[in-house]
């Protein structure tokens, strides 16, 4: 009777004991899990590159914009105000004549699924007048080159024609860039969607910039910093991917309204909102500069408020200061 007690109390134990190392093993693998899982902190160096173009990019279409709007219709009126700001992009080598008639050739606004048809006057409005000085400037003055005065005319399609050729060997740049770092992103487990929608955003940037059709190129190089928002979240503890995220979104509600496309404007504002709420809990900001936060919140705001004017000038304005709200944040996370 004793010995068969003595046994099942053996039996007990043992049992006992491989329960227990059984349940110390499968911790020991649940606090792995989170190691093997982690995520690289350091940024590819040809994804800086890309999210680098795509601003770049959009930032030149803006000038490229103002270019456009300096009043060079009238020769002499236009003279004056046209050459402040270009007498930097002169070196006005004939190579800026050669460009014109491929600049003014195919349907500018064509692009992809016809979101950019400009002949139904599907713009409006300062919209319209961006492709209509595009066309004109590429195509425009046929007449006697060979005057020796500077024409004001003609040294604005130099300015112009010069953006359009920086832009095209930036989007060439990001070609590259995105050669180098597609392997990367599959590597680093990046989801197989996303590298499809930024190779598709990619070729139709380069349509468009082949096109000249600004707000097209603006509309896919700024979809093409969302997609990378997502690379950039691949990669621990940086707050790059919500602040390319907030930026996309302010950048694309202008962009929406300049197209006509009031309802979706609202949304981007909608969305930079909560990307900024996201962006707060990343960038990991001191009490000291809490406050840059509320300013960004406080700017975003006031650029949805602004929807209501409807004006293109003064959404412009909102815009710009929500990103230079935005730009200090960043510096100040980093």
């Amino acid at each position: 009777m004793e010995k068969g007690l003595i046994r099942k109390s053996l039996f007990c134990f043992v049992l006992a004991l491989v329960l227990l190392m059984g349940m110390s093993t499968a911790c020991g693998r649940r606090e792995q899990r989170p190691v093997q899982e982690e995520k690289k902190e350091n940024i590819p160096t040809p994804l800086i590159k890309i999210v680098e173009n795509s601003q770049s990019i959009i930032e030149r279409m803006e000038k490229l914009h103002k270019e456009m709007q300096n009043p060079a219709q009238p020769q002499g009126e236009g003279g004056g105000q046209g050459g402040e700001q270009g007498s930097g992009g002169g070196g006005g080598k004939s190579s800026g004549e050669e460009g014109d008639g491929q600049g003014s050739r195919g349907k500018i606004g064509s692009v992809g699924d016809g979101r950019y048809q400009s002949g139904s006057g599907k713009f409006g409005g300062l919209a319209g007048l961006w492709l209509q000085s595009s066309r004109g400037e590429a195509g425009g003055g046929g007449g006697g080159g060979g005057q020796s005065p500077p024409d004001p005319e003609q040294q604005k399609k130099q300015r112009i024609d010069k953006m359009w050729e920086d832009t095209l060997k930036t989007v060439e740049d990001t070609h590259k860039q995105w050669n180098d770092y597609e392997s990367t992103a599959v590597k680093d487990n990046a989801r197989s969607d996303s590298i499809i929608r930024f190779e598709n955003y990619l070729n139709t940037l380069t349509v468009a910039v082949n096109q000249r059709d600004p707000l097209a190129v603006m509309d896919e190089a700024n979809g093409m910093l969302l997609i990378a928002a997502d690379f950039l979240a691949l990669y621990r503890n940086n707050p790059d991917s919500e602040v390319a995220r907030v930026r996309h979104y302010v950048q694309q509600a202008c962009i929406d309204a300049r197209l006509d496309r009031w309802a979706q404007a609202r949304q981007s504002v909608s969305s930079a909102r909560q990307s900024v709420e996201k962006l707060e809990q990343k960038a990991g900001l001191g009490e000291e500069d809490k406050g840059l936060i509320d300013k960004l919140r406080l700017s975003i705001d006031n650029l949805g408020n602004a929807m209501e004017d409807r004006d293109l000038d003064l959404l412009k304005i909102k815009k710009d200061i929500a990103l230079t709200n935005l730009d200090e944040v960043e510096k100040k996370a980093k």
